[in-house]
């Protein structure tokens, strides 16, 4: 074998002030060894504050694949210029690649050219980096983040920027063009990235066996003897992907900044015609301040026609409201909303042109205009026609040379003319910027054989000239549906139709906010959407606004969606002006919790402390005293911080200062918490409306009593086996999670349940241990049980329940969960069918209830604990039918008697879920009363399940039973958890309950 020995190597060193902010002080320096035969690197080495390591325990492979021929070369034999140079030929592709290393600033740039003479064709380069160890962690700025490779050696993430909103990838985009290897224990991390303004039509990222870093990059023209240049960038520093943010943010600023100061528009919005509006009150709850007002056009495209007055494209499309628009409308509307603080964003697109509208609401002017103006900008796909996208608009391409963009300049200037108060636009589908458009070529891209515009480049420009114009006249440029770095350049904040988390990645010094699309609230539970706030926090994406009745856009109305959110809306309030802090291990916390760190407009340092295994959608009060590490240079001039508790009144908490270090001491964090810090003089505490919030949160979401049993002492000698059962939930992917049992591994766990067998060495205290592969996954637990047996007998049985004691892990993606063995395991119920009743109507009094009673709609619903039996209502909303009525099908309200009957229900739209849960184990009676006092077609499948979500018994009950209502009886042991779920045909009905009866 050929022995490659370096003959050049690079040096990187710079002193703290050119290191990444925030790393420890010394020298941080960069080397690499090239091969002189390819230029491709042999090794790298970083040096980070003193501590070297090395990368490369391979060299790096390169090829090139004509994508036409599938002819594939790997450069060899080159040479080396006197400059540095490695010129080394790709000869079955008649390419040569040029290599060229170099230095600017903190980073090391590769610098390549592929060359030559034979006809000019698409080409994929694929580069293999074996940088990767088990041992290492990997983050990508994807749904995936952080991944443990351990965990996941072998991943293949969705490709970067790639044009998917709402299919099979939905929630999920790789939203930068690169990658970090971290190694915690050396406390050091390199990064690879390619710029982003360069030419990207494909980049796929991977990793295999843990070994290996894979960089694809397709649909790259070269040959013809024109040049095609690829730029990739190598950075060191600590580890932590704040690091590389932070550089790459500062390397390219235009791409991260907001253009002009930050203004009035930062919190919560909603997206809607102007022709009617939710309550100005109930706006004011939810911090909404600003509007994207997107229906006055006539059509997608002519967003402000030539006319006095027009017919919007509201009038007959969609919401039908046969009204017309004017100018004076518009600027009457956009006085109102500002003198209630609350901004008007216009929508705009540079991407669709067309549709149905005006009038008729049909395409015939629309269609026109594409034939006789804009029918050179139209995109095409690989097949030479044009991409139909929304309401009949077609796909269109913005540059400059074609018909489409003079258009928008003009839009843009009668906008700026005709409204003089608005805020500025929001820009619609950047989605498009991950097409390739077959009908244009950009001169740099080819699929195959064939010319092609990667539309990446062609969105951006757009957008880019737009800034120009909008920031020029005082606006403010925002955009929705992006998902790729190269279209933000100069935007002044984000409006996401598509809410997935990764965002935050692109947005670290600008306002962001999304609708909530992809975690629908509308679920059996909110327990989802309270999670995907907490996420929301974390990362500051603000949320659109949910009304309690009203229907916004795409978005309809719930009324317990809305009040958790107006719960939220203090939290998210001061959000106003942030940037995230990037600097490395600048934040951490105690216990089982999520941290992060920003800074305010006044400069304030905000900190949203969440936990992942308290939930206020679970009835869970409890708390525990939490501290807050801010490592930060400043950190000892931090002299005040107050709390703000999700549905509490806030209270100052301690800050103690030490070298380098803040630490913040609250000592009730429950569900969240909101840390605000700073220094000099403290501001007014401000109670805000935190008595009326904690009035919603008792009522919405009331406090759930621990249900304990008696613990037993440790079983007695060994057991010949034992098998683990867990229950719970898993939110944004499943997994996978490792689970292990007193240190040892038992399986791995990709779904919200699962069993394992497993060997107990120490029983006296059994200890389970959840590990997800990566930060984009997360499992809250709801029950875990450990069965042990000798032969055929059991001898003990060891639980986890809510409200038991939950430890941190090592990492934030770990929590420990300490079982208890326990004389009566709550999680044995058992069911058996009993009976049902469809004649007795109302009257329960003497048949039902002796022990306990809960009706909708009277006083016995809010007295959740009766006599030993504890009720919670984990899905369900109250609604009256009738207070008082004479119907016999109503129940009797007690001590009332016949004389005094209510027609009320608990209801969801899909499921109503509660459980019952006795103080000890002797078996009772549980009957239910379902009622369809409407006759609105309702049917119902009754389930009750047992502790980790299996049926125990199921019942059918038709919309005749209902309709006159119906009692169906079991006989339980243990905690009765019922589900009741809709399976009509009418799609305004739902699913109900009016009555609970328990027997003893």
């Amino acid at each position: 074998m050929r022995n490659l020995l370096p003959i050049a190597t690079l040096f990187i060193s710079i002193t703290q002030a050119g290191v990444v902010p925030g790393a420890d002080p010394g020298v941080t320096a960069v080397r690499v060894d090239v091969d002189p035969s390819t230029g491709l690197p042999t090794g790298f080495e970083t040096v980070i504050a003193g501590s070297a390591r090395r990368w490369l325990h391979a060299p790096a492979i390169l090829k090139v694949r004509k994508e036409a021929t599938g002819a594939e070369a790997r450069p060899r034999d080159g040479k080396r210029s006197v400059g540095g140079e490695v010129r080394a030929p790709l000869s079955p592709l008649g390419l040569v690649m040029t290599s060229r290393w170099s230095h600017e600033g903190a980073w090391l740039v590769w610098d390549l050219d592929l060359n030559g003479d034979t006809r000019r064709s698409g080409h994929t380069i694929t580069l293999d980096l074996p940088v990767l160890e088990p041992s290492l962690s990997l983050f990508t700025p994807s749904d995936r983040g952080v991944v443990d490779l351990s965990l996941l050696p072998t991943f293949r993430p969705i490709a970067y920027g790639v044009n998917e909103l709402f299919g099979k990838e939905k929630g999920r985009a790789y939203v930068l063009p690169l990658a970090t290897v971290l190694d915690p224990a050396k406390d050091s991390a390199l990064t690879v990235a390619l710029p982003p303004d360069s030419n990207i039509p494909h980049l796929q990222v991977e990793w295999i066996e843990a070994r290996t870093l894979r960089i694809t990059l397709a649909h790259r023209a070269m040959g013809g003897a024109r040049p095609s240049s690829l730029r990739i960038l190598f950075l060191a520093h600590q580890a932590d992907p704040r690091a590389a943010l932070a550089a790459y943010a500062a390397r390219y600023p235009a791409y991260f900044e907001a253009p002009l100061p930050r203004g009035d528009c930062e919190g919560s919005f909603y997206y809607h015609h102007i022709q009617a509006r939710p309550d100005f009150a109930e706006m004011q709850r939810q911090n909404v301040r600003y509007l994207w007002s997107s229906f006055w056009f006539t059509h997608l495209g002519e967003y402000l026609p030539e006319e006095k007055e027009w017919y919007p494209f509201t009038y007959a499309r969609l919401f039908n409201l046969h009204e017309t628009m004017t100018d004076r409308r518009i600027n009457g509307f956009i006085d109102a909303m500002h003198r209630h603080r609350i901004g008007v964003f216009a929508y705009f697109n540079v991407t669709e042109y067309g549709g149905t509208g005006g009038q008729g609401g049909d395409t015939a002017e629309a269609n026109r205009r594409l034939r006789e103006r804009f029918a050179n900008a139209l995109v095409k796909d690989e097949h030479g026609q044009p991409i139909p996208t929304w309401e009949g608009a077609m796909a269109m391409n913005a540059r400059r040379q074609y018909a489409l963009w003079p258009f928008l300049e003009e839009q843009v200037r009668r906008h700026v003319t005709r409204l003089p108060d608005f805020e500025g636009f929001v820009i619609d589908r950047l989605d498009w910027a991950g097409t390739l458009d077959h009908g244009h070529d950009d001169g740099q891209t080819m699929v195959g054989d064939r010319p092609v515009d990667n539309m990446a480049g062609a969105v951006a420009g757009a957008v880019q000239d737009v800034c120009r114009l909008t920031h020029a006249a005082g606006k403010r440029v925002f955009v929705n549906q992006f998902n790729r770095i190269e279209v933000l350049r100069d935007v002044d904040g984000t409006c996401h139709e598509a809410d997935f988390l990764p965002q935050r990645y692109l947005t670290p010094y600008r306002p962001s906010a999304a609708w909530e699309m992809y975690v629908p609230y509308r679920q059996d539970s909110l327990t989802p959407f309270e999670a995907h706030l907490k996420k929301r926090l974390q990362i500051a994406l603000l949320p659109q606004m949910i009304a309690h009745t009203f229907p916004i856009s795409q978005q309809g109305p719930d009324p317990a969606a809305a009040d958790l959110q107006e719960l939220f809306t203090p939290l998210f309030r001061v959000f106003a002006g942030k940037r995230e802090v990037l600097r490395p291990h600048c934040i951490s916390v105690t216990g089982a919790n999520d941290v992060n760190l920003f800074t305010d407009g006044l400069h304030h340092h905000l900190v949203p402390v969440t936990s992942r295994t308290r939930f206020l959608t679970r009835g869970d009060r409890s708390t525990e005293p939490v501290e807050v590490t801010i490592a930060i240079p400043d950190a000892e001039s931090l002299t005040w911080a107050h709390a703000i508790p999700l549905g509490e009144a806030p209270y100052r908490a301690e800050v103690a200062q030490s070298p380098g270090k803040a630490v913040v001491k609250a000592p009730r964090h429950g569900a969240a918490t909101m840390l605000v810090v700073g220094t000099g003089a403290e501001p007014l505490l401000k109670a805000d409306d935190a008595g009326r919030l904690t009035s919603v949160r008792d009522a919405r979401f009331p406090k759930r009593e621990r249900v304990t049993t008696a613990v037993a002492v440790p079983p007695a000698g060994r057991f010949s086996k034992a098998a683990l059962r867990i229950a719970g939930t898993s939110f944004y992917h499943p997994g996978p999670f490792l689970v292990r049992v007193n240190g040892a591994a038992v399986g791995t766990l990709s779904a919200s349940s699962g069993r394992f067998p497993c060997v107990l060495n120490e029983l006296a205290k059994p200890e389970v241990t959840i590990t997800a592969a990566d930060e984009g996954a997360w499992f809250l637990p709801e029950r875990l049980e450990i069965r042990g047996e000798a032969g055929d007998r059991a001898q003990g049985v060891a639980t986890w329940l809510p409200g038991d004691p939950i430890r941190a892990g090592r990492t934030t993606r770990e929590i420990v969960l300490p079982l208890c063995w326990r004389t009566v395991p709550d999680a044995s119920t058992s069911a058996i069918w009993k009976a049902r009743n469809g004649t007795r109507g109302g009257a329960w009094p003497g048949s039902f209830g002796a022990t306990a009673v809960w009706l909708a709609g009277t006083p016995s619903a809010a007295t959740l604990t009766q006599k030993g039996f504890c009720l919670h209502m984990e899905r369900g909303r109250d609604f009256t039918w009738a207070a008082k009525t004479d119907d016999p099908r109503a129940p009797v309200v007690p001590p009332s008697g016949p004389g005094q009957r209510v027609a009320a229900c608990w209801f969801d739209e899909r499921q109503v879920a509660l459980d019952v849960t006795p103080d000890d184990p002797r078996p009772y009676r549980l009957t239910v009363y379902l009622l369809d006092h409407d006759r609105a077609g309702r049917s119902v499948e009754a389930s009750l399940v047992d502790g980790f979500g299996e049926a125990l018994d199921v019942r059918q009950v038709a919309a005749t039973e209902m309709g006159q209502g119906v009692y169906l009886t079991w006989t339980v042991t243990g905690a009765g958890r019922l589900r009741l779920r809709y399976t009509g045909a009418n799609p305004v009905a739902n699913a109900v309950l009016s009555g609970l009866f328990i027997d003893r």
